[in-house]
C-alpha cells in the first residue's frame, strides 16, 4: 500500500499546487481591475473587495464585515432602491446609476452598478451576489454639460431675433428657428412644407440657387477651405403679400469626419437698412440735382486741406473756372479770396461754431474782375470723413441797389433838414410879425396873448430847429429841447435873474408826433408859472422834470415853489386858453393830468408815446 499511498499523496500535492496558482491568478485579475468589485452575501455584508473599491472608500476603511449600505452611503438603513437586494430576490442580473457618496456624505460623482447572482452549481441556491462598479462621473458631467448645452442652444434658436436654419445638399429644410415666423409671416410647419423656390423671389431664387450649387460643387475640389462663409442679400416673400430684404450668412454643415451633409446659415432682416438705404441714395440724389442745378456757388472742400472735392455750375458760370480747373485746388491755388482777412474770418467763426453764416467777402474771378458774396458754411459727412459744403450768393446786384439806397436816403435826408430849416424860419417869421404886431397893440391883454402866441410858435420852431441839427430826422432829443425852450421863455419873461430852473430829464430821444404836443405843454405850464406864480417880481424856482417809465410811457413834471394855483380853478373847465390847451394836448397823447397845489403848484403828466402817422415811419 505505500507505494499507492506515495501516488496518492502526490497527486494530492499537486491538485494542491495547481489551485494555490489559479488562487493567485484569480486573486491577481480581482485586484488589477481598475473598475470596482464587491462580494456581498446573502445577507448585505461586504465579503470582499478589490483595492478601486478601497480608493473610492478609503474614509470608510475597512469595508469587508460591515454592510453595504454603510460602507457604501453611510446610511443605517438599506436602500429603497437595491439593485443587488433585487438580484437576491430575482436571480437575475440588476442594473442602477447610484451615487458615489464622500467623506462628508454627499454625492462626489456618479457609479454604474452591475449586481450578477452567485448560485451553488449543483443546487442552484444563491450565497451571494458580485457587485461590478464602473465610475461614469466624467461621462455624467459631460452628458450634463450637453444637455445644458443643447438646451442654451434651444433657448438662443428659439428667442434669437435672427433666423438659424439649415437644409440637406437637395435645399430640403431639415431646421428652422421659431422667430422664422416673425420675420415671414408663416409658422414653421407651413415653411417647412415650402421650398426654396417658395420663400423667394425669383430672381433672388435663382442666385441663391446658383450660389448654393458652386458651393456644394466646391467640396471636391483641392484646396477648399472648408471653413468658408458666403453672405448673400435675397428678397423674401412674406405670407401678407410685401417683400422682406434679408441677408443670409451660410457655411457647409459637416459631420464628424469633416464630410458636407448640408448647409448651416442664419438669416437676418435687413429691410429698414434697405429702406434707409434706399431713402439715402434717393436723398443724395436730391442734393446733387440741387447742387449742381443752383444758380448760386456751391462748393465742397476738404477740411483737412482745403482741397475742393466738387464745385457745381453755378461756381464755373460766375468765377468762370471749369471743373477740371480747381478740383484736387486749393482756394490759395486758385487765388478767388481778394482779401486774406476774409477767410480768416470764416476760418474763425467755423472753429468757434463749426459753422459761418452770412459773411461778406470779395471774390477774385478767372478774369481778375472782384465780385461781392455772402458765403455760409456747414461741416457735412462725405465717404466717412468730414468735408465743409459752402454757400455763396453774389451780391452785386444788392450793393448796387444798396449804394442807391444810400444815396437816396442821404438825398431825402438832405431834403428832410432843408425842410425842416424853412420850416422853422417861416415859424420865425411867424413869431416876428406876432411881435411887430405886439408893439402897434397899447392894450395889456392883448399884448400878452400875442407874446404868448408867439412862445407857442417858437416852441414849434425849436421842434424843427432839433431836427435840423439832429443826426436822426425821425426823433428829437427832448431834454435839449426843454433847455432852450426854457431859455427862450425866461428871455420872453424877464425872469432870468429872479427864477431858477431846474431840469430833472434822462437824455430821451421821442418822435416828432410826441415832441411837438408835449413841448407846447411844457410851453403852456411854464408860461403859467412864470406869468402868475412869482407876483411882483418874486424869487423862486420852477422845476420840469421828465422820465421814461418803459413801454412807450412817460412821466412830465412841471412844478413851481410860487404862490400856488388858487383853489377854485379846475384845469379841465377854466376859461383859459392855456390850461385849456394843456388838456386838449393830454388827451391827445392819451394821459393823465394830475395837480398838486401844496408848496407852490405841481403838474404830473403820464402819457404815451403818440404816433399820428404810425409807428411804420419810425
Amino acid at each position: 500500500g505505500i507505494p499507492e499511498f506515495q501516488y496518492l499523496s502526490d497527486s494530492i500535492r499537486s491538485m494542491m499546487a495547481t489551485l494555490e496558482d489559479r488562487e493567485r491568478f484569480l486573486a491577481n485579475v480581482f485586484d488589477s481591475i481598475q473598475d470596482g468589485i464587491c462580494i456581498l452575501d446573502t445577507e448585505m455584508n461586504v465579503v470582499r473587495v478589490n483595492p478601486t473599491m478601497e480608493k473610492w472608500y478609503a474614509h470608510n476603511l475597512p469595508l469587508a464585515g460591515r454592510k453595504c449600505y454603510e460602507v457604501y452611503h453611510g446610511s443605517k438603513e438599506e436602500c429603497e432602491e437595491c439593485p443587488s437586494r433585487e438580484t437576491l430576490g430575482s436571480g437575475r442580473t440588476s442594473f442602477q446609476v447610484v451615487p458615489r457618496i464622500g467623506r462628508d456624505g454627499t454625492a462626489t460623482g456618479w457609479l454604474e452598478l452591475y449586481s450578477f447572482p452567485m448560485a451553488d452549481p449543483d443546487t442552484g441556491a444563491l450565497y451571494g451576489v458580485i457587485e461590478y462598479v464602473r465610475d461614469i462621473t466624467d461621462r455624467k458631467l459631460a452628458e450634463e454639460r450637453l444637455t445644458d448645452s443643447e438646451a442654451r442652444y434651444r433657448l438662443l434658436a428659439d428667442n434669437v431675433t435672427d433666423v438659424i436654419w439649415t437644409m440637406d445638399l437637395d435645399l430640403r429644410w431639415t431646421y428652422l428657428s421659431p422667430s422664422v415666423s416673425r420675420m415671414r409671416g408663416y409658422s414653421v410647419e407651413e415653411l417647412k412644407e415650402k421650398s426654396l423656390a417658395d420663400f423667394l423671389t425669383p430672381a433672388s431664387f435663382r442666385y441663391a440657387r446658383e450660389v448654393f450649387a458652386e458651393e456644394i460643387a466646391r467640396e471636391n475640389a483641392d484646396g477648399v477651405d472648408p471653413d468658408r462663409v458666403r453672405t448673400l442679400e435675397l428678397e423674401f416673400l412674406h405670407k401678407d403679400g410685401r417683400v422682406i430684404w434679408g441677408e443670409i450668412t451660410a457655411s457647409m454643415l459637416r459631420d464628424e469626419e469633416g464630410k458636407a451633409i448640408g448647409i448651416l446659415g442664419t438669416t437676418r432682416d435687413i429691410n429698414q437698412r434697405k429702406m434707409a438705404e434706399k431713402d439715402l441714395r434717393e436723398s443724395e440724389e436730391r442734393f446733387r440735382v440741387a447742387f449742381q442745378t443752383s444758380p448760386d456757388v456751391l462748393t465742397i472742400t476738404r477740411i483737412e486741406n482745403g482741397e475742393y472735392l466738387d464745385v457745381n455750375e453755378g461756381f464755373c458760370t460766375i468765377t468762370g473756372y471749369s471743373r477740371d480747373e480747381v478740383i484736387g485746388r486749393t482756394s490759395f491755388d486758385i487765388d478767388i479770396w481778394a482779401d486774406p482777412a476774409d477767410r480768416q474770418n470764416v476760418i474763425g467763426d467755423l472753429k468757434k461754431t463749426g459753422k459761418f453764416d452770412n459773411r461778406e467777402a470779395i471774390f477774385r474771378m478767372k478774369n481778375g474782375s472782384l465780385i461781392p458774396g455772402l458765403i455760409s458754411g456747414r461741416v457735412i459727412t462725405v465717404n466717412n470723413q468730414p468735408h465743409l459744403l459752402t454757400y455763396t450768393k453774389p451780391i452785386v446786384e444788392l450793393k448796387e441797389a444798396e449804394a442807391r439806397l444810400r444815396s437816396s436816403v442821404r438825398e431825402k435826408e438832405i431834403l428832410l433838414k432843408e425842410i425842416h430849416h424853412r420850416v422853422k424860419n417861416n415859424l420865425q417869421v411867424v413869431s416876428g410879425l406876432l411881435n411887430l404886431q405886439a408893439h402897434h397893440i397899447t392894450d395889456t391883454v392883448g399884448r400878452d396873448i400875442y407874446k404868448e402866441s408867439q412862445n407857442r410858435v417858437i416852441s414849434m420852431a425849436l421842434i424843427h430847429e432839433e431836427l435840423y441839427q439832429a443826426q436822426d430826422l425821425a426823433h428829437v432829443d427832448f431834454a435839449a429841447y426843454v433847455q432852450s425852450l426854457a431859455s427862450n421863455l425866461f428871455v420872453s419873461y424877464g425872469a432870468r435873474d429872479r427864477i431858477e430852473l431846474i431840469l430833472e430829464t434822462e437824455r430821451i430821444e421821442m418822435v416828432v408826433d410826441t415832441a411837438i404836443p408835449c413841448g407846447l405843454i411844457v410851453n403852456e405850464l411854464m408860461s403859467n408859472a412864470l406869468k402868475h406864480a412869482f407876483p411882483n417880481g418874486g424869487r423862486g424856482s420852477v422845476r420840469i422834470g421828465f422820465q421814461y417809465l418803459g413801454d412807450d410811457r412817460f412821466i412830465l413834471v412841471v412844478s413851481d415853489d410860487g404862490v400856488g394855483l388858487p383853489e377854485d380853478i379846475d384845469v379841465t373847465k377854466t376859461q383859459s386858453l392855456g390850461l385849456q390847451l394843456v388838456t386838449v394836448l393830454v388827451d391827445q397823447l392819451s394821459g393823465e393830468i394830475k395837480v398838486d397845489r401844496s408848496g407852490g403848484t405841481t403838474f404830473t403828466i403820464t402819457f404815451q408815446e403818440y404816433h399820428e402817422a404810425g409807428t411804420i415811419l419810425y
